[in-house]
C-alpha cells in the first residue's frame, strides 16, 4: 500500500502512465486545488468548477485527449493535489457530503471496502441493517451485517433500540467507518 497524506492507495494506483502524467501537466496548467475550502478553481476565469449532481457530488466536463470526459471534482482534486490518479480506487467523504471536498474530509479505499464507509440514516424508525419481523405481539426487529461480501445475522431483538445496539456494535467489531453513528 502506498501511504501518502493521508491517503493509502494500493500500488497498483500509484502506478503512472505518459497519458496520465500528461493529462495531470494539462489539468495543473488550467485547475487549482484548494485544500482548505474543497475548491477546483479554473485558472481561466478564477471561478470554482463542477456543479451539483443530485447524489454523486460536484462533477465537472473536461476536453482530455480530444476527448470530453466527465469527471467527479473530487477525483479531480486527488489528481491534482497528490499526483496521483485514483484509478479504480473509491473516493468518499467522511462527513456524507459528497460537494465538501476539503482536503481531511476525502478518503481513499478499495471498493470492496467502500460499503463500510457509507453512512445509513436512521429515518422514521429505520436503521441500515434492521428490519421489522412480524406484527403486534410477535413484532420482532432482527438485525444483519455484511462484511466480506457475507450476509451476518445479528438476532432477534424485542425492540428497535436492542437491535441497532446490536448493528452498533457489529459495526465497530468489523471495522466499519465510525462516521455511521452520526
Amino acid at each position: 500500500m502506498l501511504v501518502m497524506e493521508g491517503f493509502q492507495m494500493s500500488s497498483r494506483t500509484s502506478v503512472s502512465t505518459n497519458s496520465i502524467q500528461h493529462s495531470l501537466k494539462y489539468l495543473r496548467e488550467r485547475y487549482r486545488y484548494e485544500p482548505e475550502t474543497g475548491l477546483v478553481i479554473s485558472l481561466k476565469t478564477k471561478l470554482p468548477v463542477g456543479s451539483a449532481t443530485r447524489t454523486r457530488g460536484l462533477q465537472i466536463h473536461l476536453q482530455l485527449n480530444e476527448r470530453r470526459v466527465m469527471y467527479y471534482v473530487h477525483r479531480l482534486a486527488v489528481f491534482i493535489h497528490t499526483g496521483i490518479d485514483p484509478g479504480n480506487s473509491v473516493i468518499y467523504h467522511r462527513d456524507g457530503n459528497n460537494c465538501n471536498n476539503r482536503w481531511d474530509n476525502l478518503g481513499v479505499d478499495d471498493p470492496a471496502n467502500n460499503p463500510r464507509n457509507r453512512i445509513h440514516q436512521t429515518k422514521l424508525g429505520r436503521q441500515h441493517g434492521v428490519t421489522e419481523i412480524g406484527t403486534g405481539k410477535r413484532k420482532r426487529w432482527e438485525a444483519r451485517i455484511k462484511f466480506a461480501g457475507k450476509g451476518i445475522y445479528l438476532g432477534r431483538y424485542k425492540t428497535f433500540e436492542e437491535a441497532v445496539a446490536a448493528r452498533t456494535k457489529a459495526e465497530i467489531q468489523y471495522g466499519f467507518n465510525l462516521r455511521h453513528s452520526l
